[in-house]
């Protein structure tokens, strides 16, 4: 499950307006490492994959992949 509260939404929101990119997403991700040989990441990104899977949470679009 994936929860944003409101005050995480408004913050993000900031965050993507300061970017200049037009069309963002937030992107979840898992990589390899960490203790137990995955750690799980986030970060802006303009592109959409085809197999992503879309999310939108008070007004912040989610992608994973």
């Amino acid at each position: 499950m994936i929860t944003i509260t409101p005050s995480a939404a408004s913050k993000l929101q900031e965050l993507v307006e300061q970017s200049g990119a037009v069309d963002v997403y937030l992107r979840l991700f898992v990589t390899q490492g960490g203790c137990e040989g995955f750690s799980y990441g986030m970060a802006l990104d303009t592109e959409r994959r085809e197999d992503d899977f879309v999310f939108e949470l008070h007004g912040i679009r989610l992608v994973v992949d």
